[in-house]
């Protein structure tokens, strides 16, 4: 939840209230996303509102017992939904295009990293601030998952460089 990340709890409530009421006045079935910002003067603006799965919840491939994927599936075909519990520590990275690049047909893939999944997206081409993929990663402690961390941020360093570079 946000409130985990320092938001006012009662903001996060008020923010899910809205998708609550949001979702149910459409009448919609499967995965929901309102996503928002927090301005610094502690105003919430809508950015997204996603009647689909979503970018933010594609660390549950990974790190939750149900994926958003399986349980969008579940609700549509009327199933009991899954277990949305997540592994203690988890992070999602986006990759995307670096700046001042642009290539046509095939892209390489980064450096694997042991203990991280990659998502590629097998686009073709890249250009600035694409999404390419995603990298996620699911561990038993901050410790691990920030070692973890440390080593996909290589890995995608490495991986731009080789772009840039080549």
């Amino acid at each position: 939840p946000a409130s985990e990340f320092g938001v006012d709890h009662g903001l996060h409530e008020q923010v899910c209230e809205w998708a609550k009421r949001l979702s149910t006045s459409l009448d919609l079935v499967g995965c929901f996303a309102l996503e928002c910002f927090l301005s610094k003067s502690g105003e919430v603006l809508v950015n997204e509102i996603a009647p689909r799965v979503h970018n933010s919840g594609h660390f549950s491939q990974d790190a939750a017992a149900t994926s958003q994927f399986e349980n969008h599936l579940r609700g549509v075909l009327g199933l009991p939904l899954g277990s949305t519990e997540t592994a203690p520590a988890f992070l999602m990275v986006n990759l995307l295009g670096p700046a001042d690049l642009s290539v046509n047909g095939a892209v390489p893939l980064p450096v694997p990293v042991s203990g991280a999944h990659l998502h590629w997206y097998a686009k073709d081409g890249i250009r600035r601030g694409r999404k390419l993929g995603h990298i996620n990663a699911a561990a038993a402690s901050a410790a691990e998952i920030s070692r973890l961390r440390e080593a996909i941020e290589s890995s995608i360093q490495v991986w731009e460089e080789k772009l840039i570079h080549g």
